[in-house]
């Protein structure tokens, strides 16, 4: 066994360990220093894991909006910045929907040019019916629409 790795430790270690065995088993202290030899030592320093490498999170991919199919039809504004300004005022209704499921949509019409509509995507025109029935009834203009092209958000 080559001790010249680890000579100071085990000069210590033996020495050390002729104390440990009141000073006259010196194969059992030269037998423990062999051990550390073979199997290492690091003095006073527990193991420690490796850190794990960094991985950055995966970036959550954005939301697919629905263009096409059953909407409430909340408004229609011939500019965008008007359009969008009424969006946060459908908060009220969050008892009857998410909010943030609100979104301008830009129609090109071919007679009557731009139109930025605020929509609210629904699963059915039946759910569109209800929804837009229970807004009738608290005050706020809507009607049920289902859409198949030219729809873009915007």
């Amino acid at each position: 066994m080559d001790l010249s790795k680890i000579f100071p430790t085990a000069v210590v270690l033996i020495i050390l360990g002729l104390g440990l065995w009141g000073g006259s088993d010196v194969y059992r202290a030269y037998e423990w220093v062999s051990n550390l030899a073979t199997h290492g030592f690091s003095p006073g320093i527990p193991d420690i894991p490796p850190t794990p490498p960094i991985v950055p999170p995966t970036p959550m991919p954005a939301p697919v909006v629905k263009t096409t199919g059953d909407f409430v039809q909340l408004g229609s504004y011939r500019n965008s910045s008007a359009a969008h300004a009424v969006v946060p005022s459908f908060s009220k209704f969050s008892d009857l929907f998410d909010p943030s499921d609100v979104h301008v949509y830009t129609s090109k019409l071919p007679t009557t040019g731009t139109w930025y509509r605020v929509m609210l995507p629904v699963d059915s025109r039946k759910t569109a019916d209800k929804i837009c029935s229970a807004l009738k009834g608290r005050g706020q203009d809507c009607f049920a629409v289902t859409i198949a092209s030219n729809n873009k958000v915007s």
